[in-house]
């Protein structure tokens, strides 16, 4: 799934996209939020190989002993890691007025 939203993410025109529908005044809305979409699976993607990284420097040959407990250990850590950033964001988000 993460290989599949990464492949979607980068093939997408989003600046393009975004800097036709912005010059619009009835494509504005639809433009936020699919640019405030995309910022969100930029973070999950981000998170994703982060842990992958981290996974892969703890345990060097994955198919021993513990490897595949540690797999699953990095998997559970992704969610709340990734709400965090996100929190973050929608924070940063309201400071600047422009989150409901």
């Amino acid at each position: 799934a993460a290989a599949a939203g990464l492949l979607l993410f980068r093939a997408f025109p989003w600046r393009r996209a975004a800097a036709w529908a912005l010059a619009r005044p009835r494509w504005r809305a639809a433009a936020l939020y699919f640019l405030f979409l995309a910022h969100f699976v930029r973070i999950f993607l981000e998170e994703t190989v982060s842990l992958f990284h981290a996974w892969r420097l703890a345990y060097p040959r994955r198919w021993r002993r513990g490897g595949w407990r540690a797999l699953g250990h990095a998997t559970a850590s992704l969610f709340p890691r990734t709400l965090r950033r996100a929190e973050r964001f929608y924070a940063a988000l309201l400071v600047k007025g422009l989150a409901a």
